[in-house]
């Protein structure tokens, strides 16, 4: 106890041991791991067929001026004629063609199944009818509030893109990634009609994950759908009988100018939330402060130019979980491009950023004991690539502090921005997979910002 009249004695903060960083930093890796894991890539549900009936009207070709119009389901008892035009709208539709690099092929080996452009079809049904986009905001475009700040409002919209029907005994389309056709693009809808078939799964993965959408036992009477982030690989099995029928949405996170649209989920309530600010009240950790990065767990489609002006405003699941958490903390968060890379070039792309030889964690001998620096994989600088002309201009992000890193970054051969197999050829847009880099204050800037966040929960 201090005498009186005499202030205490303040005692150094140390800076943690490398054993103790090193486990802070396994488990800041595992809370994003474990988030991952739980966050939804994919939702989807069932439509029973009630009294209203689904009408398709298509023309045979584009300068066909006479429409034809089939009700489905078609009804159980036998209907000769709806059947003879379930049969024509199948015949009327052209060999759908798929993307393979920048080249639109025909390969019915990998793809096989008919289509109908927008300009030759219409339909009375629409997802908002029927509840599916406030089901889709629910599980894949949530909004956040990140700390009485709202963080990027966003609602979601469908635009109706394609009819496709996949027959029996040989429909398909193997496994692929759907080629991105705007920058805010941030997934899509599939939805199957009411219309007898067998087999045709789809299956839809992503980081390991993957559900199984088994259509065909409720094919006959029910309105059957799907919606999945757009990087997600998704392969349709062979259907073996009848015709799936299916309306293909492009999903889009539109900003808002106000207020969001519910629902809204409190980034506060993430468990990654309540673990990083444990580690970030510890005085010892980054004691003179220090760069925290996570690669994304998504890819995002951009432009060539300007990538960043888009994130965050289109991250999806876990990556805007952490991205609002650290946001919540009060600390400067920024999302950062992963640099391309291109077949055949070895100074720059995927190796630059990442070394697979590198031991898991490494300790940078050159810093000094006031700055141990332990960290996942060895310092990256992050550049942002953009293209003009033919000529590669390459902006530069530096930190002081080396990068802290609490996870993984993809597979090369996934991080690569380009796609080898689409739904189209490439339309001008990209894949990328980005970082997200949060300055981490000194523990004596940061600490009153850590004793208001107590006081006020």
């Amino acid at each position: 106890m201090s005498s009186p009249g005499r202030p205490e004695k303040q005692v150094p903060v140390r800076s943690l041991s490398e054993t103790a960083f090193k486990e802070i930093c396994r488990q800041l890796e595992q809370a994003f791991t474990d988030e991952k894991a739980s966050a939804s890539f994919v939702c989807g549900g069932t439509i029973p067929m009630v009294e209203k009936l689904i009408s398709v009207y298509w023309r045979n070709g584009k300068h066909d001026s006479q429409a034809q119009v089939v009700d489905l389901p078609v009804p159980s008892t036998g209907d000769d004629g709806n059947n003879r035009l379930v049969h024509s709208l199948v015949a009327s539709c052209e060999a759908a063609s798929f993307g393979r690099n920048k080249e639109t092929v025909m390969d019915p080996e990998y793809r096989k199944a008919g289509k109908l452009e927008l300009d030759q079809f219409a339909t009375t049904f629409h997802p908002a009818d029927h509840g599916i986009l406030d089901e889709i905001a629910q599980n894949l475009v949530r909004n956040l509030d990140a700390g009485n700040a709202w963080l990027v409002p966003r609602r979601v919209e469908a635009e109706l893109y394609k009819l496709n029907v996949y027959s029996g005994p040989s429909g398909l389309f193997q496994k692929h990634v759907d080629t991105p056709l705007s920058e805010n693009q941030i997934g899509s809808l599939v939805v199957c009609l009411p219309s007898p078939f067998k087999g045709g799964n789809l299956m839809v993965r992503h980081n390991g994950s993957e559900v199984d959408f088994a259509w065909e036992v409720h094919s006959a009477n029910t309105i059957q759908w799907a919606a999945f982030y757009s990087d997600c690989e998704h392969e349709i099995k062979t259907v073996s009988e009848g015709h799936r029928i299916t309306l293909t949405y492009n999903l889009y996170a539109k900003v808002e100018a106000s207020k969001p649209p519910s629902p809204v989920l409190d980034a506060r309530s993430l468990p990654m939330y309540g673990l990083l600010k444990d580690v970030l009240q510890n005085p010892g950790f980054m004691k003179t402060g220090g760069v925290l990065g996570a690669f994304c767990a998504h890819s995002y489609p951009h432009a060539y130019e300007g990538v960043e002006k888009l994130l965050p405003q289109y991250l999806k699941g876990s990556d805007l979980g952490l991205y609002a958490v650290l946001h919540a903390l009060g600390f400067k968060v920024e999302v950062l491009p992963v640099v391309v890379m291109h077949e055949g070039d070895e100074e720059w792309g995927y190796p630059q950023c990442w070394n697979p030889k590198t031991s898991r964690y490494k300790t940078d001998l050159q810093l000094n004991d006031e700055d141990v620096a332990i960290f996942v994989g060895p310092e990256l600088k992050a550049f942002d690539a953009m293209f003009n002309s033919g000529e590669e201009d390459y902006r530069e992000e530096s930190y002081e502090k080396p990068i802290t890193w609490i996870s993984d970054p993809q597979h090369p051969a996934a991080a690569m921005a380009h796609i080898n197999y689409g739904n189209q050829a490439e339309a001008g847009l990209m894949y990328s997979y980005a970082t997200i880099i949060a300055e981490i204050p000194a523990w004596n800037e940061r600490q009153l910002r850590m004793q208001e966040l107590t006081e006020t929960e």
